[in-house]
């Protein structure tokens, strides 16, 4: 029986569960050409996510994928719900648009060290925990309007060159 070769990506002592993509090292959430992926990597995305919604799973670990876009609006990530809670992005890369409008993040969402080239939305977002885009790269436009967040929300020693727009953003707890 041939197994196929896992993912070569490594963070933290962690490693990719993932298998080989084509002819890379890396899986299709690794792979370093969001052009060349964009299709199978939105399946692979949503098949990764049913899977773990049928596992009863609490968290989605993303850590490092390369996104070519990503868009999640209108969700509800929650142990109780049907999405799992926890969101795991650290170091990730961001080559298309980030839209999460209108989501609620009843647990810890992390975007720390990530590196986001196009605009990012999350309009209207609610997060019940903490979320933390700490040390991140925001190359273009970022919009957290009328987004609540009921705990920390820390974007220390990010860089934001485009707009920030934080309007009737609510910050409960502490924010950093």
């Amino acid at each position: 029986m041939l197994k196929m070769a896992n993912c070569a990506f490594r963070y933290n002592g962690h490693k990719c569960p993932h298998p080989r993509y084509q002819d890379s090292k890396y899986c299709v959430f690794h792979h370093e050409s969001p052009d060349e992926k964009c299709a199978d990597f939105q399946a692979s995305l949503e098949a990764l996510i049913k899977e773990r919604e049928e596992e009863g799973a609490d968290s989605i670990d993303m850590r490092g994928f390369i996104f070519p876009d990503i868009e999640l609006s209108n969700k509800t990530f929650s142990a109780t719900g049907t999405l799992p809670a926890k969101l795991e992005f650290q170091t990730s890369h961001f080559h298309g648009g980030v839209v999460f409008r209108n989501s609620i993040h009843m647990d810890e969402v992390n975007f720390s060290e990530c590196v986001f080239h196009q605009p990012i939305e999350f309009q209207n977002c609610t997060f019940q925990h903490d979320v933390a885009f700490r040390k991140c790269e925001i190359m273009a436009t970022c919009d957290f309007s009328s987004t609540k967040f009921h705990n920390e929300a820390s974007f220390s020693n990010t860089t934001f060159q485009g707009v920030a727009n934080f309007r009737f953003a609510e910050f409960r707890e502490k924010a950093s």
